[in-house]
Order: C-alpha cells, then structure tokens, then sequence
C-alpha cells in the first residue's frame, strides 16, 4: 500500500486535469431484454463503448445481455453467464472460478471491466482465482469489440468484458422507491441463490442504494466420469504398476479415482455481497459514491489420485466514486468520472490449513471528455491510471511482492461522410512493473492505434464494416515474475523478467444484413499476427513433482470468424415461432508450426423459440467439434452435444413486473469439458441441471 500512498498525488493530478477524459460509451439497450420501468428504460441504460454515437453501430461489435435473458444464463462466475455468444468461452478452471475468453483471448487482452474501470483483483494473476465482480448484481453485460476497445486497454481483436451494475444510482425512481430481486435454484449442485436491491429517493435529487445478494452451491453432478479417457487409462496404468510392486493401497485409490462419477469432489462453494451507495442526480450532471463487500468460499477438484483438497477464500472491499458533468460548451458537451479503490485478499487453504495469501490493493481512475459535435465530426479523450501492490505471502509464492502501474492517454475521433463513417482510436500509455525488493524493474512505452470504417447498405439498416489495428502490450507482473509451485493450479510456474512488449497487427471485416421480415444476420472474420507473443506452455518436465508450465515468447497468428442468423418463421395463433443460428470458430498457431494451449474448437448452436410478450418457449443445441490441434503435451478433447430447454412466463398484467423461467440445461447429462480449461481433463461441466429462476422489478 506504501507504493499507493506515494502515486496518490498522481492519482489526485490525474483525475483533476479538466481537459483529459477517457471514453464512455453510449448505445442504447435492446428492448427485447430491457426490462422497461422507472429504472430500467431502454433508451435510458447505455452501453458504455461510444458516448459520440447513440446507436448500436460502434465501428466494430457491441453484444449486450441483459433483463430477462442474462437471469436465464447467470451463473455465479461470469465466464460461465456468457458462453452462449458467438465468439465467447470460459476458462472453467472450476465452478468457483472460470473467467470469459474472446475468441481465446484472456487476461489483460480481453480485459474484464465493471462499470468501465478494472475489477482491482487476482483474478489475472492465475486460473484458479475467481473475477470479484458479483453476478447476482449485474444488469447488463457488454461485449465489446473494434476500435472503441482499445479506449480499453483492449485488443481490438478480441474485445472487452463490461459488467455494468446499478451500484451507484444514475436516475431517480419516479415511485420513490424500487426494488428488484432475482430468486434461483438449480439441481446439478443444489444452488441457490438471491438477490435483492433497493432505490430510494430521499429528495427530488438525492438516491440511496442498497443490495445484497448470497448464493450457495453443494460439489457439482456431472454427466459420466470425472477423469477423462485418457486420464482414466493413466490412472489404470499407474495402478496396475502400484499393485504390481505390492502397494494393493495405492492401487485402490488410484483405481477408484478412475472410477469416480456422477460428483466432482471439492467443488462446492458460497459467496456473499453487500453495497450501499448514494447519489446526487440532476439536469446538470450526477455525483455518487459506494462501498461494497464481497466474500467467496470455493473448492478447487483435486486432480484424481491426489488427496489434498483446496480451496481458496476471497474478500474484497472496494469504494467507488463516478461523477458526471453536463458542460453543454462550444468545445465540451460532458466531463465524466470514474474511479474505484479495492483492498482485496484471498487464501489458498489445503486441508483447511492456510498455504498462501495472495493480498492485493489498487486504485483505477478515470476522467472522461465528450466532445461537442461540429458538424459531422465528434470525438471523446481521456486519460486513466492504475496502480496496483501485489503480495503473495506463504512457502509456495511463487510471485515477489511487486507494484504495477499504468497511464494511459487515449482518443477516439469520428467523422461522417457520405462515403461511410470512420473512427480513429489511439491510445498512449506507460506501464511499469517492479518487485518491492528493487531487484527487477521494467518500464514499457506503448502505442497502439486502429481505424475503423463503415458503410450503410442501403436504406434497411445493414452496414458493411473493417476495422485495422496496430497494438503494444506489455507483459505483465505474472509473465515476469513467476517462480514457484501454485498448489491450487497443480503446477511449478515460470516466467522470464526479460521479455520484450508484444505487438501485434489485427484486421476485422463484419457485415450486418437486415433482410425484410425481421430477419437479422452478421458475419465477421479476423485475424491477429503477433511478434513476441506471450503464453504458458506445458514444459513436460517436473519440478517437486508438480509439471512446469513456463511463459515463452515467440510470434503468432490468430484468426478466425462468426456468424450470426435470427428471424421468424411462422406465427403460430398469438405466438410468434423464431429460429436462429450462430457459429464460430477461432485458429492459433505458433510461427515455428505449433499450436497455442487452450484454444476453442469450432462450435455450431442454433435454436427454436415459440412465444409472445407474456411467455416464450425455447429449445437450443450446441455442437462443440473435437480439438485435435494441440499444443505439445496438450490432451485432445472429444466432441460433444449439448440441448438445453427452457419456458418464460410473465405473470402479471400487462407483462411487467415478475418473470418466471424453468431451464434445462444439459438435458441428457452429458460428460462435457471445455477445450480452454487448464482442468478440462478432471472438472468437466455441469450435468443435467433443472432451474427456476423469479425475477422481480417493482
């Protein structure tokens, strides 16, 4: 913390200057998910990417969850609520901590923001820490790709994760006071979980917030075996070697981990948050400030044949502040701020005895100008900082206690003309990352920038779009300064103190078609072409008998694409019956012919929806292809089919208010895995899980 104190007056400086802004983002919410009262208006919630353009075009993709659709999907990690979009997996490490990959891009490449400012925890550190953002709380979920993602931090290529929540109050409730809560139960782990929210208006411009939500789930059933084919043709193996030399001990537990199904051991956990804010909001702008607590217990599965059983214990307290100024000037239209600090700490406890704090304190800020449009010209500038102290205490730390922090100046310029609209994005930074010890300590300047393009096709609303991007990024603490065994992961971890920043070249093509009838497609491709790409390899070697995985640095080369088809196909009496298709799929390749670890194969998902605005009726197949293009010592994963069901029901008159949904996710209890998941081979996902879910909004 010592290192905070002495950047504070940076801070301070930072988020004071009246001419530097950073980007927040402005398309309205789609309002067949929008739940449309006096707080949750669809023109009124905006999605954060592009404050100079209120549409959903952002030269590039914006894909929203939200209302009804997000409480049918959430889970208690993000990663898991989001796997359903073209484009998007999870790294599943285990139920308790799985984080979103885009297009199998993750940690700082895809970052994963809430409400436009980092997450201020470990969760980037490794696979197995949980991202503290509560689910339970979040409104919308934002996708967002192209040239507005590098105001980000982000890859264009692959985009960033926007949690938005209503933590801190930007309207009044017209009735004074709302409440909202979500009720869920599931039976593959016998989850529950609630949340609720309250907003009340105290005066004409003054809100108190409050919410809460606990969830809680026992160990996980699974479709068939734990251990995967192979895994569970080792474990035979090894136990006919322990039998074979008289160890009958042994070799029965090595054979009844093979034999182990229908439960994942060590999987159940529960998790609390609490917030309380306030807020002043009038014509001229809004200021409002919170503070939050959250606290997530979680098992980690053993590996089979391993008896140890962690698990890891995470509290976070975190204060947040956003501001808002209405300018209306010739040159600024709006000031806004946004920052947040977090006292973050977990404990990785292996048999209920402590191993390893991880202990993290960091602040993010960030000021935002929009400015006044001339003609057909608009822009927004900024300008963020973040700076973090990273502790790892105990006998397998395998990081030294370090400080990262980061400055970025970023802009985004448009202009319309009548030959397609074009947008500049740029961004400026300094990152440093340097142990407490003085012992290693590297500075990176870099620049990053993309132009993006779009044209109208037509007058029915399709567009035609390209977006180029040149990006810098430099590695991070855990890519340098990783030396030790992470019990939790099962693996001795090594980076390189000398790496140089990566770079890379992105290109995007993507064309929306509004055909008549209602009928909506898109289709995109990409590709990436890295210098000095950084990523964890399996060594196949062994260090305390724990195998080593150890960050390299060599070129590659991504690419890939999706494709998105909805519309009706009959109505049928009241109802409407809709259909829809999607696809993706995503290659990476090392330049001296390898593969990158942990990529997602190709994956085909469609649906048949039957409904009206008072109920639906939805039945979806997801077709995941065997991954055979693997990295060494990577095990390949089969492929696998996954049918979900589910029925909505609102109710209440006029469709407000209260919505019902029973889902059945994986219905024919499926032994599936994620390719992405360092674990795949001994936590598979969930079986057959039935689940009801209230929503309320009042």
């Amino acid at each position: 913390m010592r290192h905070l104190r002495r950047n504070l007056p940076l801070l301070l400086l930072t988020i004071s200057l009246p001419t530097i802004a950073a980007a927040q983002a402005s398309a309205p919410a789609s309002a067949d998910t929008a739940q449309d009262d006096d707080l949750h208006t669809p023109d009124a919630d905006l999605v954060v990417t592009a404050p100079i353009d209120a549409s959903r075009h952002s030269l590039g993709s914006v894909a929203v969850v939200e209302g009804d659709a997000l409480a049918r999907t959430l889970r208690a990690q993000i990663g898991d609520a989001l796997t359903s979009l073209p484009g998007v997996s999870a790294s599943s490490f285990s139920p308790g901590a799985s984080r979103p990959l885009l297009r199998g891009f993750g940690g700082d490449r895809a970052p994963i923001l809430t409400d436009g400012i980092g997450s201020i925890d470990a969760s980037g550190t490794s696979a197995d820490h949980a991202v503290a953002i509560d689910t339970l709380g979040a409104e919308r979920v934002e996708i967002i790709r192209g040239a507005a993602s590098l105001l980000y931090g982000a890859n264009p290529v692959a985009g960033a994760v926007n949690v938005i929540d209503r933590r801190i109050p930007l309207r009044v409730p017209q009735a004074h006071v709302h409440l909202d809560a979500l009720l869920h139960g599931g039976t593959a782990a016998d989850s529950r979980s609630a949340a609720i929210a309250l907003d009340t208006a105290l005066t004409p411009h003054l809100v108190a917030h409050i919410d809460g939500s606990w969830s809680a789930n026992d160990d996980v059933h699974v479709g068939g075996y734990v251990a995967a084919p192979g895994l569970r043709r080792d474990l035979f193996a090894a136990a006919a070697d322990a039998y074979g030399t008289g160890d009958d001990a042994r070799g029965d537990m090595l054979t009844g981990a093979a034999n182990l199904r229908g439960h994942l051991p060590n999987s159940a956990g529960e998790s609390y948050a609490l917030t309380a804010s306030l807020a002043w909001i009038d014509d001229g702008g809004n200021l409002g400030v919170s503070i939050g607590r959250l606290h997530n217990i979680y098992g980690i599965p053993p590996r089979p044949g391993d008896d140890e059983a962690a698990q890891i214990r995470l509290h976070q307290w975190r204060a947040d502040l956003r501001a808002a100024v209405h300018v209306g000037g010739p040159f600024v239209d709006q000031i806004t701020l946004r920052a947040g600090f977090a006292d973050y700490a977990h404990g990785e406890f292996d048999d209920a005895v402590l191993g390893t704090q991880f202990l993290t304190k960091g602040v993010e800020g960030r000021l935002t100008m929009v400015q006044a449009a001339r003609g057909d010209w608009r822009g927004t500038s900024g300008l963020s900082l973040s700076l973090r102290d990273l502790n790892v205490i105990g006998d397998e730390a395998f990081l030294p206690a370090s400080t990262s922090q980061n400055i970025a100046f970023f802009t985004q310029q448009r202009l319309t003309t009548n030959w397609g609209r074009l947008a500049l994005s740029a961004r400026l930074a300094q990152s440093r990352v340097a142990t407490d010890s003085g012992a290693i300590s590297r500075r990176f300047t870099l620049f990053s920038a993309a132009l993006g393009w779009e044209m109208d096709l037509g007058d029915t609303g399709s567009t035609l779009g390209f977006t180029l991007s040149r990006t810098r990024r430099a590695p991070n603490a855990e890519e340098l300064l990783s030396n030790g065994p992470h019990t939790a992961t099962q693996s001795y971890e090594l980076g390189n103190p000398d790496f140089r920043a990566e770079d890379s070249w992105g290109a995007e093509g993507d064309i929306h078609l509004h055909l008549g009838n209602d009928v909506h497609a898109k289709f995109s491709a990409f590709g990436a072409w890295f210098d000095n790409f950084i990523a964890p390899f399996d060594s196949g070697t062994r260090i305390d008998d724990l195998p080593v995985f150890q960050y390299r640095q060599q070129n590659a080369h991504y690419w890939g694409g999706e494709a998105q088809i909805e519309g009706p196909i009959a109505d049928v009496g009241s109802a409407q019956l809709r259909g829809d298709l999607a696809a993706d799929y995503v290659r990476a390749r090392l330049s001296n012919g390898g593969n990158i670890p942990q990529i997602p194969p190709l994956r085909l998902r469609g649906g048949l929806s039957w409904g009206n605005d008072g109920w639906n009726i939805r039945g979806e197949g997801e077709w995941t292809a065997a991954q055979q293009a693997l990295a060494t010592h990577e095990t390949p994963t089969r492929a696998q089919i996954l049918v979900n069901l589910s029925a909505q029901w609102k109710p209440l008159p006029e469709n407000r208010a209260l919505t019902l949904i029973l889902s059945a996710d994986n219905i024919f209890d499926v032994d599936a895995r994620r390719h992405t998941s360092l674990t795949k081979d001994y936590v598979p996902l969930a079986g057959r899980d039935i689940r009801l879910t209230a929503r309320l909004s009042l």
